[in-house]
């Protein structure tokens, strides 16, 4: 069976690395970013700043230039490419400028350009207001996928970073009635969990690839429901989950506390708030908390204790 785990770069037992994105509530965002940085000033050239609400774009930008199959596929631009691949150049001259700038300023101009650029096919993300990290980073990808196909005209054999994060699930369908089967694949580029009744990642994973029962029309009798099972095909480079955390009415929006055990390593077979992310110390073993322009070392239990009630979403690395 594949692995999916959570040690970053250059260990070759185990995968690079688990992504997280959380939602805290304004207060709890601001006071732990009021916090003294003090031994964690080292770390500061890895912040990014914030263009006014864009926490969200902050929190998934930084996961993904911490995830090094999409990070590689990223740094592999050729200079004659820049001027036919604006977003990725973007994210390229972004991640340089966080591993060793303290230059807000350059900072802030790529980020512009980033999200100017995801504007362009995506207008809500237009203006300051509060946006969810699910919906910029699939807009994100997909604004990717838009500019790699004009890049494989210069070059074919270009690898678009997103390929690392998709992968095909074989859907079967077997009718309750007459019990005739029919299977056939579908493309993913992520999958969304339901907190279950174990609270646990894995639990709510089977219970998304187990058997439901669905509307289906049989095609060989009279048959209106069917049973349906789902299986992975393949495995990406990154599984990415969004764990449904928010209740939606007709009137109102809700986000769900309920706590969910968050395995550092994974075997297989937006309301108003603040989005943060967790990612891997690239310099070391650890973990690091960023907060927009606010970076700081934490640890491994820190992070499973917070994502266990804030985990919104979540990226493992296939070994």
């Amino acid at each position: 069976m594949d692995s999916l785990g959570s040690e970053l770069l250059g260990d070759t037992k185990t995968s690079a690395l688990l992504w997280v994105s959380d939602v805290l509530g304004q207060q709890a965002a601001t006071e732990q970013d009021s916090e003294t940085q003090g031994d964690d000033a080292d770390q500061a050239p890895l912040g990014l700043p914030n263009l006014g609400n864009t926490c969200y774009m902050n929190s998934v930008l930084q996961c993904l230039l911490s995830v090094s199959p999409f990070r590689e596929d990223v740094l592999s631009l050729q200079e004659d490419w820049k001027n036919e691949a604006v977003l990725l150049g973007a994210l390229s001259d972004l991640h340089m400028s966080r591993l060793g700038c303290s230059d807000s300023e350059l900072k802030k101009k790529h980020l512009a350009l980033i999200k100017g650029y995801t504007e362009n096919d995506y207008p809500d993300f237009e203006g300051n207001q509060q946006q969810d990290a699910h919906e910029f980073l699939m807009a994100c990808l997909f604004c990717l996928k838009e500019e790699s196909e004009i890049l494989k005209v210069f070059c074919p054999t270009y690898t678009c970073p997103v390929t690392n994060m998709e992968f095909k699930l074989k859907r079967e369908r077997t009718c309750d009635s007459c019990g005739f089967q029919k299977s056939f694949p579908e493309d993913f580029n992520y999958l969304s969990l339901v907190i279950g009744p174990q609270a646990c990642l894995t639990d709510s994973l089977q219970q998304y690839l187990n058997a439901s029962s669905i509307d289906c029309a049989c095609s060989q009798c009279s048959g209106t429901r069917a049973s349906e099972t789902l299986k992975f095909l393949s495995l990406p480079q990154v599984l990415v989950f969004l764990v449904m955390r928010f209740d939606i009415t007709s009137s109102s929006m809700c986000k769900l506390k309920d706590q969910l055990e968050i395995p550092e390593k994974l075997t297989l077979s937006s309301v108003e708030g603040h989005y943060i992310s967790h990612i891997r110390n690239p310099n070391e073993d650890g973990w690091l908390r960023c907060s927009d322009n606010i970076v700081r070392e934490t640890s491994w239990s820190e992070v499973s204790m917070d994502i266990e009630t804030n985990g919104y979403l979540l990226f493992y690395v296939k070994s």
